[in-house]
C-alpha cells in the first residue's frame, strides 16, 4: 500500500496501442483468440470472428510504484459466459498479462480490489493475498488515526502484488490445457 507521502507515476509507452494476437485450441476442440495490448486483454470465441467476447481484463496501467518499482496494474478479470468459466480463461489471460509485463520490463503485477472470496485463487495464480490483507488493514489504521474515525475508509482499495515471474510461473501451465497455434488454418 502507498503511504500518504508516496506517489505513483504512470508511464506512457510507445507500444501502448500495438496489439498481439494469439490463437489457441482446447482439449475438446474449442478455439479462442487472445488479443493483448496495453488497453487490455480480450478472449474471443473462434479464430475467424471477434464478435463473441468470452473474457477480458481491463484497466491496465504501467506505473512506478514507490515500494515495488515498475508495476503493471489491472482492475479485474471477467469471464462473461458461465459455460466457459471452467476452461482456464483467467489463467490464459494472466499468462498473457505476465508476458505483457515482461515486455514492459515490469517486475511486479498488481491487482486492484481482488475479490476477498477468492483469496485462495489469488494465492494460486501468483499474488501475495495474505500480504495484501496485512497492508490493507495497516493502511486503514493509519487513516483511522489520522482522522480519528473508527470506520474503514472506502477510498483506500485493497491491492495484491505478485512478482511477474511468480504470476508467469503459476499460469504457464495453462498451455497444457490450451494448445497455441502459430499458423492458423482458417
Amino acid at each position: 500500500m502507498q503511504s500518504k507521502g508516496a506517489t505513483r507515476r504512470t508511464i506512457k509507452t510507445q507500444s501502448s496501442a500495438a496489439a498481439t494476437v494469439n490463437y489457441y485450441r482446447g482439449p475438446a476442440g474449442e478455439r479462442v483468440t487472445v488479443v493483448t495490448s496495453m488497453k487490455g486483454i480480450r478472449v474471443y470465441k473462434g479464430w475467424e470472428d471477434r464478435s463473441q467476447e468470452l473474457a477480458h481484463i481491463d484497466g491496465l496501467s504501467l506505473d512506478i510504484d514507490p515500494k515495488h518499482g515498475k508495476t503493471l496494474s489491472f482492475g479485474y478479470i471477467v469471464v462473461s459466459i458461465a459455460a466457459w468459466r471452467s476452461k482456464k480463461l483467467s489463467s490464459l489471460m494472466l499468462y498473457h498479462l505476465a508476458k505483457l509485463a515482461l515486455a514492459g520490463s515490469a517486475l511486479t503485477i498488481c491487482v486492484i480490489k481482488p475479490d476477498a472470496t477468492l483469496a485462495g485463487y489469488w494465492q494460486r495464480v501468483g499474488f501475495d493475498y495474505n500480504q495484501a490483507k496485512i497492508d490493507f488493514f495497516e493502511e486503514h489504521l493509519k487513516v483511522q488515526y489520522a482522522h480519528l474515525n473508527p470506520t474503514l475508509d472506502q477510498s483506500v482499495p485493497m491491492v495484491a502484488y505478485g512478482s511477474t515471474s511468480s504470476v508467469y510461473t503459476a499460469n504457464v501451465s495453462v498451455l497444457g490445457y490450451w494448445d497455441e497455434f502459430f499458423d492458423v488454418p482458417l
